[in-house]
């Protein structure tokens, strides 16, 4: 199990929140997303490498950036 902190970019309001946290909890593998869209960050718990690099290929596709990221 891993748990990423993401710096997020392109971020704007609720809805964007709404739509990473909708998409990125079908992907297999990711156990848990919590986006703050005021702060710009999100915290990610993923059970492989697969599944954290789908969600960073995912977050990209829908246009929002990764500024930085951490993995715990």
């Amino acid at each position: 199990m891993q748990t990423i902190k993401l710096e997020l970019s392109n971020l704007h309001c609720m809805s964007c929140k709404l739509i990473i946290e909708t998409e990125l909890k079908d992907i297999e593998g990711v156990q848990k997303i919590n986006v703050n869209h005021i702060k710009e960050n999100a915290v990610l718990v993923v059970n492989s490498d697969e599944a954290k690099n789908n969600s960073f290929k995912k977050l990209k596709s829908l246009g929002y950036g990764i500024k930085s990221f951490s993995v715990k």
